[in-house]
Formats: C-alpha cells, sequence, structure tokens
C-alpha cells in the first residue's frame, strides 16, 4: 500500500552483484481499463541511499535499459 516501507534487492541483469536499498511506496497503479497505456505498478522513493548506493543504482538502470534495447527488433526504437 501507498507509504509502505519496503526494502528492494536488485540484482544486476548480468552479474551477481545485487544492491538493497530502503524505500517508500508513494505510487500504486492498478489495471485500469479506462486507462490501458498506463502499466499496473509501483512508484517507490529510494530513502537513506549513500553516494555509492545511488551510482550503483544508475549503473544497474543503464545496463538494463542498455539490454533491454538490444533485445529489441529494429522497427521497434
Amino acid at each position: 500500500p501507498r507509504g509502505s516501507e519496503i526494502e528492494i534487492m536488485l540484482v544486476h541483469p548480468v552479474t551477481p552483484q545485487t544492491l538493497t536499498l530502503q524505500g517508500r511506496v508513494v505510487r500504486v497503479a492498478g489495471d485500469d481499463p479506462a486507462h490501458p497505456y498506463l502499466e499496473p505498478g509501483v512508484g517507490i522513493e529510494f530513502e537513506k541511499t549513500s553516494a555509492d548506493q545511488r551510482r550503483s543504482l544508475i549503473e544497474f538502470l543503464s545496463d538494463l535499459v542498455r539490454l533491454e534495447s538490444l533485445d529489441r527488433q529494429p522497427w521497434e526504437k
């Protein structure tokens, strides 16, 4: 639920590296037929992150975006 405190562990998509972060749920989106373009999911605000954790998170996300773009067909870009 919105406002919940959570701990999330991310696993790098290629290496076995993990990153554990503390956060709070700030948005919850369910399946809504009136808005089919909105993906169901949650928004997390990370709290109490060190500079090293922020740097690692940016690297994780950059690698993930790079990998996802490689999986797409040329006409999907």
